[in-house]
């Protein structure tokens, strides 16, 4: 049984303003080998409805698979509501839709990998990020994969609840349960970690 440690980075948001707005949002990547050194990915995206049309929305992510190499990932779920040519993700429920962005990519070797992406759109007024610059400060989402040479079945734990609409306060103890599964039964564990700004491509083989 292999051994999977979720590293939450937490960025607690002390801001009034966006608790009433809902401006909420939340980003998970999800790894699956689908072949010998083939690995496919989806970037989940949990976005207020309303936001899907402010300045900063992204048709596409720039993903980087860990191995000095990035992809472009596009919007695959949803049907094309507004006929602008791009799909407009699912709403999950009132005011919140997924997105889901996917790509595929092949490594040259075995091993692992820090697989990431980061999106510049962020909220301003955060107080405890740049203050008052917060909305100029991206946001960074990791994951760590192995990648075998041969079918091995391998998958990222999944988040049976991811934290999209989740609402913080001030003074206020914010708890989530994020309840991870993985499909290959491997034990699922949790650590704080501080959080990053930017990929650190790792480039690790076997």
């Amino acid at each position: 049984m292999k051994h999977t440690t979720f590293s939450l980075l937490l960025s607690f948001v002390f801001c009034p303003l966006l608790l009433f707005s809902a401006r909420f949002r939340s980003v998970e990547i999800q790894m699956e080998q689908t072949g010998p050194l083939t690995m496919s990915a989806q970037v989940i995206v949990y976005i207020a409805a309303s936001e899907s049309m402010i300045d900063g929305f992204r048709e596409t992510l720039l993903l980087s698979w860990g191995d000095d190499s990035t992809s472009e990932v596009s919007i695959v779920n949803g049907t094309d509501e507004d006929g602008d040519g791009i799909l407009d993700g699912e709403l999950i429920e009132p005011g919140f839709r997924k997105f889901v962005y996917a790509g595929e990519h092949v490594y040259p070797v075995a091993g692992r990998f820090v697989v990431s992406v980061t999106n510049p759109s962020r909220h301003a007024g955060i107080l405890n990020i740049n203050f008052p610059n917060s909305i100029s400060t991206q946001m960074y989402t990791e994951t760590e994969i192995e990648v075998f040479a041969d079918n091995t079945s391998n998958h990222t734990p999944v988040l049976l609840e991811p934290g999209r609409v989740d609402l913080a306060a001030t003074d206020e103890v914010f708890l989530h349960l994020p309840n991870g599964y993985d499909q290959d039964d491997d034990e699922v564990t949790y650590k704080l970690e501080t959080a990053e700004r930017q990929w650190t491509q790792q480039f690790s083989k076997q």
